[in-house]
């Protein structure tokens, strides 16, 4: 009789850690499926590719309509390419027309891009110049 009594005991301690288990699986697993999905189904994704850039039209560029705006944010700023600065002075198209024409502009923005310092000019910008240059720097 005491062994029943024991297996009885036995049966109703696995029985009752079953539903245990059993509630634990039922009441987390959910959670822990969500969770597991989220940290696996995130992937790397390049900033080009979420925030695709305009295309960059370089057809008939001039000064005034794509060149100038680059310059004025790029270049003629305060520690760069404006009086008292003793550089060339680029706030209109005659001012940096000598550069553009000596070919300092091609050197320094397209060929060795240090121009400007401490910046970098967008990949568009850069391609606007490069035309702009090569389409005979229009004002």
């Amino acid at each position: 009789m005491h062994r029943f009594f024991n297996r009885c005991n036995y049966d109703r301690m696995f029985k009752n850690r079953l539903k245990i288990k059993n509630n634990i699986m039922n009441n987390y697993f959910p959670a822990i499926l969500l969770l597991i999905s989220i940290l696996t189904s995130c992937e790397y994704d390049k900033e080009d590719e979420l925030y695709p850039t305009l295309a960059c039209d370089t057809v008939n560029v001039t000064y005034s309509k794509n060149i100038e705006e680059i310059i004025s944010n790029s270049c003629a700023t305060s520690a760069c390419h404006v009086a008292g600065t003793g550089r060339h002075i680029y706030n209109s198209y005659t001012d940096i027309k000598s550069d553009v024409d000596n070919g300092t502009v091609l050197d320094k923005v397209i060929t060795k891009k240090t121009m400007p310092p401490g910046a970098t000019l967008s990949e568009c910008e850069y391609k606007l110049i490069d035309e702009w240059l090569k389409q005979g720097a229009k004002e």
